[in-house]
């Protein structure tokens, strides 16, 4: 293998190995070499430096060779990487749902992917480029911060006013935030209308403009006589 004609200065390298291993990564010796212009002979006397390093600050850790892959780890505690076909499985769901605008959508699939070993990256990547190409998103309101800041104000029992679109316009409404639900490709809001019970309100997550939280906590009793008629199979 001929590493490629541009290197990576020897300090860069060394500290981008160290950080890969420490960060719990596998290192293929020959993907790194070709990534970083150097030969396996200068691969080698990067992992002995970094093994002299470790052996002089008593860490009690050191990097192991893994014949079957040809990479090194360090050993020691290591993140628990996420199993490449579950990963598929979930960003596949996302993608198909198109229940996220585009720019949340591949967020989303990245900061998944970073939960995947280096090595199953690239498969994850390969099984998922159609679903990826063929991707569409069904409105363009960003929801995750939105789903994010109502869990909070679910969480803490607070009342909140609501603004959104519906089909007569502009409306806004008092409402006690009560769960988040998914239904036919879209977030729901669920909350009792005006503190009462008896007036359940559901409002898509793209349709909300915004939200104010306000003083009163109603909410916090009105979930416990929610969820009570839920599994009694009552309709608010």
């Amino acid at each position: 293998m001929e590493p490629k004609a541009f290197r990576t200065d020897k300090i860069t390298r060394v500290l981008t190995l160290y950080n890969k291993l420490i960060n719990g990564q596998y290192v293929n010796k020959e993907l790194f070499c070709m990534d970083n212009g150097v030969s396996e002979r200068g691969f080698d006397r990067d992992i002995q430096d970094i093994r002299l390093f470790l052996s002089d600050s008593f860490s009690g850790e050191d990097v192991i060779y893994d014949k079957e892959s040809n990479s090194y780890y360090m050993t020691g505690s290591r993140p628990k990487y996420m199993n490449k076909f579950d990963t598929v499985i979930i960003i596949k769901l996302i993608l198909s749902t198109g229940v996220f605008r585009e720019d949340e959508t591949m967020e989303f699939a990245e900061n998944l992917l970073q939960n995947v070993s280096g090595m199953d990256r690239k498969a994850v990547l390969s099984f998922l480029r159609s679903d990826i190409v063929s991707f569409k998103e069904k409105h363009n309101k960003a929801v995750i911060k939105l789903l994010s800041d109502l869990y909070s104000v679910i969480g803490s029992g607070n009342d909140i006013e609501v603004k959104y679109t519906d089909i007569g316009g502009s409306a806004a409404l008092k409402l006690s935030p009560l769960e988040i639900i998914y239904d036919k490709g879209y977030f729901y809001l669920v909350g009792a209308e005006n503190y009462q019970i008896g007036q359940i309100k559901k409002i898509r997550l793209d349709k909300i403009v915004s939200f104010t939280l306000m003083k009163s906590f109603y909410a916090k009793n009105l979930k416990n006589k929610y969820e009570e008629e839920k599994q009694n199979g009552k309709k608010g």
